[in-house]
């Protein structure tokens, strides 16, 4: 699939929103397509920065991503350091949060106009097709066409460190807002955002709970170890979760939760298809075939 990849660059806080940087602050970090200009973000900066000072601006160029489409980056992606979601919440919170929302509802709106989108391989293949019997012109409008518009914002925060296999990674919550949503949708996703927070938070901490066993076990009991990580309790709690606001319920659906509930009632359904059927018989070709193998000895 195609989707603008992350050309990164910094630019400090006092050239992007006229303040001042610091090294030691959490890290904010707003990835933006290249249609979105610096100034369209200086709005969200300014109220980030109550948050935390340093802030880095990173533009995203045209490349490929062979990757689930809630994975692939939005026209605007915010990521909020370790540290930040307690003030995150706090200003949300606040009288002062309509500033921090009209400020996300802005970038919102300027993600989707910038119709962002990414091609399957089957749109890349029809496009090819037609390369040559159209005009440049033309060709530009059927790659402005092609394809699916990509998610217009989103939001993901650092929420706890976990050790795994002797490594330290990162447990992460991301929300996305896909371009369908309408104003209204937006600002109670929004306001959504703390209670769903909150519980992403004690599924991170859950997480390195299970973690710390799985060391645990490892170290005393390799094959409880592993059987623990195969399990379907350490399965439903991801380093990374997902949550993406569904514009026909209005309500943020966890995307991972979905998709591996739709595997295993996938999986249980063709096992339970299996039973019905019994073992397979062998066919008349194959037995033949091994008495012909039989007499040719």
């Amino acid at each position: 699939m195609c989707y603008p990849s992350l050309l990164s660059y910094t630019i400090s806080l006092k050239e992007a929103c006229l303040m001042k940087t610091s090294r030691k602050a959490p890290i904010i970090k707003i990835d933006h397509s290249a249609s979105i200009s610096r100034k369209d973000l200086k709005e969200l900066c300014t109220e980030m920065a109550n948050l935390s000072p340093n802030i880095e601006l990173k533009r995203q160029e045209s490349g490929s991503y062979g990757a689930w489409e809630w994975v692939i980056p939005a026209a605007v992606g915010i990521y909020l350091g370790k540290g930040l979601v307690d003030g995150f919440l706090k200003e949300l919170g606040a009288d002062a949060a309509k500033g921090l929302k009209k400020a996300i509802a802005k970038v919102f709106k300027k993600g989707k106009d910038a119709n962002v989108r990414y091609l399957a391989m089957s749109d890349l293949e029809n496009l090819l097709k037609q390369i040559k019997h159209v005009s440049k012109d033309e060709f530009r409008k059927l790659v402005a066409r092609s394809g699916v518009q990509g998610a217009s914002m989103s939001i993901t925060f650092e929420l706890q460190e976990t050790i795994l296999f002797q490594e330290t990674r990162e447990c992460t919550v991301k929300f996305v807002f896909p371009s369908q949503l309408d104003d209204a949708t937006l600002l109670k996703s929004l306001d959504d955002i703390p209670s769903m927070l909150l519980r992403a938070k004690a599924n991170a901490l859950a997480r390195v709970k299970l973690d710390k066993r799985v060391a645990e076990l490892l170290s005393t009991d390799e094959k409880q170890g592993m059987a623990l990580m195969a399990s379907k309790e350490y399965g439903d709690m991801p380093l990374d979760q997902i949550l993406v606001c569904d514009p026909e319920v209005r309500e943020w659906v966890d995307v991972v939760a979905k998709q591996r509930a739709e595997r295993d009632a996938y999986l249980a359904k063709d096992e339970e298809k299996r039973r019905k059927e019994g073992p397979k018989k062998k066919s008349a070709s194959t037995k033949d075939s091994k008495r012909h193998k039989v007499r040719k000895k």
